[in-house]
Order: structure tokens, then sequence, then C-alpha cells
């Protein structure tokens, strides 16, 4: 065993000798077991690899010796009685494994697993430096090609360097091959021949394909890895990124040589005067008379036009720190004059900006007006001053406002203290060394500068050359505008755009925005247009004509020819699906208005068919309710003309009755007792239908409101007393307790309300029950309580009881139970005194009618409620008994 271990290490010790003399791309495992055949003494020995997962045993290259290929079956080379192995490693491509003779022993077989696992971390190893190597490769690759990008090459040069660059980023650089075609311009480099593998990523600019990279290796060559195909598209991107930019940049340039061919055209004269009253000629034109004895239009000068008296006057009060826009009569025109102070960063003026312009020229120009308007405020804006290095020469207060450096920190350092610190940042970072050394060709660029506590600040910088005597470029002036707060309206702008879609986006109305500019044309549209329109969004947004014909034509004018209206409004059409149903739509619209004129309309529209029927519904329902009310009103009418001529006609022959048995009653007193008894029932009958016959009159003039109380003061005890004693034959036990009050009432109505509520109590108790009547003053009027200590009243009864015509579902316990009508009274004749009237339960048993009545005045007490006067039916005690019988 021994030996079999001293065999084996010595086995490992060669083989990690020979993978420390290997190259990193040589094939390690064919060395190996070109030294296992020689050192082990086993010739029979190979290797099998596969070139897929274990689970692909299609095909199999045998290795039998050194050098040489056999493709062989994976049955023939594996599994059989032939030949034993032993699995290597599984890479990410590779399944690697040894082969042995099946004569092989134990032991040889037992080493080879050993061997095999120390090869299979051999190989992992160099497999994942080898990687890391490739990985370190493309990425310097890919940095070699972003240098090139930045370089600012021609397009030529950058398509040559890039192809030459990125051959080397592959694994196999002498069998790689790379082809790049942009605009026409095609360049190769690498090996010749036609691709065996090879990645092809489109280069595209503005939204069309503007060429095309072709990265790989030649016949003969390796199969490209996913990392290698990255590369190729992680340098397209780059390349797509800087082609972008150099459009914008050209499209840039374009509108700027535009825009100074307008400037070139605009008449107008700039100059600056320093403290000595020299003059430098910033721009001239022709046509503007300011005299030049020297001829020399950029040259300094003493000032010296007699012929403006009051320009001179002007530029002096300029020095004394007053700034100046005035219209100037001059030689026979009229001309806009700015004079500025121009002041350094001790607040003292060491210079004049003007500039002098045809009056006619800003009424012919608003573009013009502005840019004037904008040149004469740029005293306000950072202006900077550096020379033809680079360094800072001057720095005005707007410039410490806006970068936080003082003039005294600022002048003397390069113009690259206000860099940023991300090269990327920005398409032009050094605009001020870029117009230097000429390849700027735009005068104003909008990019960023950094203030002094690193706040990155976008600006807009307008520059121009500073030139000598001789016309030499001696420096440069550059003005900066802040343009946070635009950035931020931008963004905010952005933002609620982003918010706005997100809400429309997931509302369940309909919500749209209409330009109305020229014709109206829909810009958006949410979802839930689908859902309710029955169309497909893209066909409602691209074709106009469908939002006319889907509406309905009786709608059309109505609902479309008043979309532009200011004042916008709510619109109701009917519109009609895809599916050919018909929906009514309710359209809210409000109108953006710019310089007066309508621009956007921006709507919500829903569907309300369900409102719609309901509200038809609603309709019928009130006017079936009208016709029913009409019929009612009529049948109301009919029964108060009935109740009339009724009364009318009974009242007659009822006086006759009653005065006839009244007289009869008189004569015949003494001779006949049984004819007295019936006269006296006649008597009592009569009068109760009498009686009966008014309180229909009342109900039906109460509930007409024809009926208004004659008010008077009115002590309410001493009317309640004289109500209860009128009763005759009383059945009933009375307990009066009246609290002396003085009222505004009806005397009348309240007359009634007690003796209605007195006959209840008596018709629905048994006879020799209890009733107890008080009178109570409160502090805004008085109670009137009505008690009895009978059945009650059912709780169900309680509301229902006050109506016209109803009882209580007992039965009564009286002869006669009542028409329903006197309760219903009580109520009327309380609530036009302006109170209110309740049932509840007495405690201890019984119903309380309480009445409560507004108050005005009290009275004294004026001795009746002392009267001890005892009968059947009337107790003027002050409190009920404690018990009932």
């Amino acid at each position: 065993m021994s030996t079999a271990f001293e065999e084996l290490a010595g086995l490992l010790a060669r083989l990690r000798g020979l993978f420390a003399g290997l190259d990193p791309h040589e094939d390690a495992l064919t060395a190996a077991v070109s030294g296992l055949r020689e050192w082990w003494g086993l010739p029979g020995l190979a290797v099998y690899r596969t070139a897929g997962p274990e689970s692909d045993r299609a095909r199999v290259t045998c290795l039998a010796a050194v050098g040489s290929l056999a493709h062989l079956p994976l049955d023939r080379a594996i599994g059989t009685d032939q030949l034993h192995g032993a699995i290597i490693g599984v890479q990410g491509r590779f399944l690697d494994g040894l082969v042995l003779p099946t004569d092989s022993s134990p032991e040889q077989r037992d080493l080879a697993g050993v061997v095999g696992l120390a090869l299979d971390n051999e190989l992992q190893g160099r497999a994942t430096e080898q990687s890391l190597q490739e990985r370190v490769k493309e990425l310097w690759t890919l940095r070699e090609v972003q240098v090139a990008i930045q370089e600012d090459r021609s397009l030529d040069e950058l398509v040559h360097r890039i192809v030459r660059i990125l051959p080397s980023g592959l694994q196999f650089p002498r069998a790689a091959r790379a082809e790049l075609e942009v605009d026409q311009r095609r360049s190769t480099a690498g090996a010749d021949g036609a691709f065996a593998d090879h990645v092809e990523v489109a280069v595209p600019v503005g939204g069309r394909t503007t060429g095309r990279l072709r990265l790989g290796y030649v016949e003969g060559g390796a199969a490209l890895i996913p990392e290698e195909r990255e590369l190729a598209r992680a340098v397209t991107e780059a390349l797509t990124t800087h082609l972008e930019r150099r459009a914008a940049k050209a499209a840039l340039s374009s509108s700027e040589r535009r825009r100074q061919q307008v400037m070139e055209a605009v008449p107008f004269t700039m100059f600056s005067v320093d403290q000595d009253r020299v003059v430098e000629m910033l721009a001239v034109d022709e046509d503007v008379p300011i005299d030049d004895p020297a001829g020399q239009r950029f040259a300094l000068r003493r000032w010296d036009d007699p012929a403006a008296p009051r320009l001179s006057e002007a530029i002096e009060q300029a020095f004394a720190g007053e700034g100046l826009r005035e219209e100037f009569a001059w030689r026979g025109g009229y001309w806009d004059v700015w004079l500025e102070p121009v002041r350094s960063a001790e607040g003292e003026v060491d210079g004049v900006l003007g500039m002098v312009a045809d009056a006619t020229a800003r009424r012919r120009s608003r573009e013009l007006e502005a840019r004037l308007a904008a040149l004469v405020d740029s005293a306000n804006l950072a202006i900077v001053g550096m020379d033809i290095d680079g360094i800072i020469t001057s720095w005005n207060q707007g410039a410490v406002h806006l970068f936080g450096w003082s003039a005294e920190e600022a002048i003397g350092r390069d113009i690259t203290l206000i860099d940023t610190h991300e090269p990327d940042a920005v398409p032009v970072r050094h605009p001020e060394r870029e117009m230097r050394a000429g390849r700027l060709r735009d005068s104003y660029v909008e990019t960023h500068r950094r203030a002094r506590d690193g706040r990155e600040i976008p600006v807009g910088v307008s520059l121009a050359f500073i030139r000598d005597a001789d016309g030499r470029d001696v420096g440069l002036s550059a003005t900066y505008q802040d343009l946070s707060a635009q950035v931020r309206a931008t963004d905010a702008l952005a933002a609620s755009e982003q918010q706005f879609r997100l809400i429309a986006d997931n509302a369940q109305d309909v919500i749209y925005r209409l330009d109305v500019r020229d014709q109206p044309r829909l810009e958006y549209l949410n979802a839930a247009a689908e859902t309710l329109l029955g169309f497909p969004r893209d066909r409602l947004l691209r074709d106009r004509r469908l939002i006319v014909e889907q509406t309905h034509p009786e709608d059309r004018q109505s609902a479309l020819g008043s979309v532009v209206e200011p004042e916008g409004g709510t619109f109701v059409s009917r519109w009609q699906r895809e599916d050919g149903r018909w929906i009514v739509i309710e359209d809210r619209r409000t109108v953006l208005m710019e310089r007066g004129q309508p621009v956007t309309v921006i709507g919500i529209a829903r569907d309300i068919t369900d409102q719609q029927e309901a509200v038809e519904r609603t309709r019928e329902e009130l006017a079936q309710e009208r016709r029913i009310a009409e019929e009612l009103r009529e049948l109301d009418e009919m029964k108060t003309a009935f109740l009339s001529a009724v009364s009318h006609e009974l009242r007659t022959p009822l006086t006759s009755v009653l005065g006839f048995a009244e007289t009869a009653r008189r004569y015949v007193v003494q001779t006949d007792p049984d004819l007295v008894h019936y006269l006296e029932r006649l008597l009592a009958n009569a009068k109760r239908l009498q009686v009966l016959m008014d309180d229909l009159l009342d109900v039906d003039r109460l509930s007409r409101s024809e009926v208004t109380p004659r008010l008077q003061e009115v002590d309410l005890a001493d009317l309640a007393r004289r109500s209860v004693r009128s009763r005759e034959a009383p059945t009933h036990w009375f307990h009066l307790d009246l609290a002396p009050v003085t009222l505004p009432l009806d005397q009348v109505m309240i007359d009634r309300v007690i003796d209605n509520l007195v006959r209840n109590a008596g018709r629905h108790t048994p006879e020799g029950s209890n009733v107890w009547v008080r009178v109570t003053p409160t502090d805004d009027g008085a109670h009137l309580i009505v008690e009895d200590d009978g059945p009650g009243v059912a709780p169900s009864d309680r509301d229902r009881i006050f109506d016209p015509f109803q009882q209580g579902r007992g039965v009564s316990m009286q002869a006669s139970p009542g028409t329903g009508i006197g309760l219903s009274l009580v109520r009327r004749f309380v609530e036009a005194h302006g109170g209110c009237v309740h049932l509840d339960e007495r405690p201890g048993g019984g119903a309380r009618f309480t009445i409560e009545l507004p108050r005005t005045t009290t009275a004294t007490t004026d001795g009746s409620g002392d009267d001890s006067d005892r009968r059947r039916g009337v107790d003027q005690h002050p409190s009920p008994p404690a018990s009932t019988g």
C-alpha cells in the first residue's frame, strides 16, 4: 500500500511541475495525459471530451494519443467492457474524463480516480484564471474604444480605429476578425477569411440603422463565448451614443449658423468704454451713425464725436452709476441707445457697456427686441473674462452669486475651476477650451458648471473672443446664465406628465387630451377608452373621422361643434360602439388658453347610459305621481264640496230638531217623566251630531289652512277648570292640579282641545277610573297634561292615533267608541298655536297626553286654585292619588 501512495505522490508532484511550466493557453489536459503515459507506463491511457453537458451522449472525441483525434460513438468509448473511465470534471462547455484499458489493475483505476481529481482542480483553476484574463482584456478593449470616441476624430478615423482595436479583445486575436460599416464608411481588421462564428450588431442612429458591426473568428478558429458577444454589443452602444451626440451637435451647429446669419443681418452697434474713456467697438453696423476717424472698426480710440454731445454726457452719467435706455433723435433718424455701468467685484464702475440700434428694427422684429433686452441685462449675468490660455482675468458679481467664489479667489486661476467632476456629464465639458482651440463653432452651449459648494449647475454659456487693436484674439468672454429654473420646470413638467398618465391610465373614466391649435387632433387617450367606446385605442387616435361618424347625427353639432369654446363645459351625446350598441356619454371639458387662443382641451368622459335610463324612469314615475296627485286633489275637492253640502243640508233640520225638542222638554217636564227622558236623549244625540258635523268641517278647514287662531290672553288653568266642570253626568274621578298661567290662546280651540282629551279619557277607560288634568308653567310656556289609569294605548298606535279617523286597535269599553276625529283636531289646534302634543305611557299604567304651548306672560294666582269644592267628577287636590282605582 505504501508503494502505491509513494507512486501516487510522485505522479502528483510531476503533474504539478508539468503544470507550472505550461503556458496559460496550452492544453493542460493533453500535456498531462502525455506525461502520464510515460511516467505511469500505460500507453493505452486516453482522455475523452464531450462538446456538451454530461447528458449529451451524441458524440465523443477520444484522444487516443497526443495530437491524434478519433471520433467514436459514445457506446464505444464509455460504458463497455473494453474501457474504464474516470470523470475529471464538468465545466461550462466540456465533460472530460480519463479512459483506461480493461486490463488495468484495481490500483491503477484507483490512482486514475485520484489523478482525475487533481486534474479537475487544476483545470478548474486554469479556467477561472483564463476567464478573468479574458474579462480584463474585454474591459481594456472597451476602454480603448471609449477613448477613441472621446478624441473627437473624424468618422473615417473613428471607424478605422475601432476596427483595429476590437480583435485584440478576443481570446484568440490571431484568428479574430472585425468589420465595421457606418454611413457607407467601411473598414476591416484582423485575420483574413470568411467567418466561422461571429456576432452581427446593428448601429442605430436617430431611429434608423446606419451601419453594422461584425466580430468573430474565421474558419479554423474557436467559437465565440458569451462575453465576446457582449463586448460587441457594448462597443456598438458606445458608438451609437457618440454618433447620436455628433448628430445633435451638427443640428445645433446648423441652428447656430442660422442664428448668426440673422444676427449679421440685424443692424446694431455694440461698444464698451473703459475708465480712460477709450472705446472698443465690439460690433459695428454700417448704418449706425457713430464716427470712426481712423476707419478702424475695432481699434481702441478716444471718444470724440461732436455730433453726439448727449451720448457723451450719457456715458459720463453711466460712469457715475446711472444706466440709460433712451431713444435719441440723431442725424435725421431715431436710435435706441442702451448704456449700462459695468462694476468690479468691489462694486466700483470700471466701464460702460453700450449699444446703439435703429429703433425701427425693434418694431420690425420681436425676436430682435428680446435679444437686445437680454444684452442690456447681461450685467446681471455671470460674466467671466479669461486670457487666451484660459486664466481668469475678470469675475463679475453675477459670477460670485452663481458660482460662490469671490473675485479675489477666482482671478488668476484656470477656468477649469468651474469644471464638472463627471467627464461624461454633458456633451461639451470644456466649451471655453474648445472655443479657444477652434473646435467649437457654436458660440452658445448648454452645459454644466460646478459651484464652490460642489453643486452641478446647468448653465447656458455665450462665448465671444476679445481682440486687440490689430484684430488678434487676446482672450475670451464667457457669459453664464443659470438654467436651474428651466431644468426644474422641465423636470416638473415631465413628472406632472408622468403622474397625469399614471392617474389617467388607471382611471375608470375616459381621459383624453386634444390639440386644437390647427385641426383638432387627439394627443392622448387612456386605456379606459377601449372599454367604454368599444374601439381599439390606436384606431381612435389615428382615425379622425371615427369620432364624428360614431357620434349620433343629432348630437354632433352640440358635442363636437363647441369643442374649443373657451369656457369648456359639460356635454351629453350618444355614441355607437363597434358592436352596434348605443351608449350615452357625459363629456366634461376644460380648455387651456395661450395668448387668448385655445390650444389644448382636456376632457373626462363617462358612460351615463344607466343614469339616463334611471332619469327617464324617474320622469315617468313623477308624471304618474302627478296624475295620481291630481286625481287625489279632485277627490279632495269633491269631499270638501260633499261635506259642505251635507253640513248645510243637515244643519237646518238639525237646528229645528234641537229647537222643537228643547221646547217640548220645557212644556212636558212635570206631566210625563218618561217623555222627558226620551226628549233629553233626543237633545243629547242631536247635540252630539252637531258636534260631529263641526268636527268634520274643522278637520277639513285645518287641512286647507283656512283656520287662524284668534288669540287673546287667557288663563289656561281657569279654562281647564271650566271645561272639566261642564261635563254632565260624570262617571269618572277627575283630579285637577292647575297652576295659573296666562297665554295668548284661542279660547274656543283650547276649550275643544281639553274637552276632546277629557272625553277621550272617559270613553276609553272603565267607569270609576281616575283622570288627572294638570296645568304646569314652564320657562317658555306651559304644559297641559291629561292622563288616566285605564288600559293605555299600544306603542304601535301612538303615532297613528292623531291621524283623522284613526283609533286604537283595542276594544272600547263605552257604548260609543267615537269617530277618530277628536285627537286629530287636538293636534291641529295645538299646532295652530305653535305648540305640540305627544302621547306617552303613564307610570303605573294608562295614557298620558302632554300639550306644550308657547308662553308670553304669566298671570298671578287668582285664588281659584284653592276651591275646595269636591264632587263626583271634580277633585281640586294638587296631586293625584298614590294608587288608581
